[in-house]
């Protein structure tokens, strides 16, 4: 049980490290070469078409982890990765 509870305190850990790099402009190619640290798959990312923030989730099951974050600078690459469902 607590080996259990401190992997997932890692793996969100990681997620939220990446999500303030994504915030701090990464660069794409950092991103899409994340793992999900519950089953190793991609991230699937979506910003909002103002590019004032975005949803990450992991692509393979949306449990392992999801994240919206506001952003103030979203890096360069943000309006490839437009879409979602946003509520405003």
């Amino acid at each position: 049980m607590l080996l259990r509870w401190l992997k997932d305190r890692r793996g969100h850990k990681e997620v939220d490290a990446l999500c303030e790099r994504i915030s701090n402009g990464a660069m794409v190619q950092e991103v899409m070469s994340f793992a999900c640290p519950w089953c190793g798959a991609p991230p699937e990312i979506h910003f909002h078409p103002r590019g004032d923030g975005f949803a990450i989730t992991c692509s393979a099951d949306g449990t392992h982890f999801g994240r919206t974050v506001d952003t103030v600078n979203p890096p360069e690459w943000w309006k490839d990765y437009v879409g979602g469902e946003w509520l405003d």
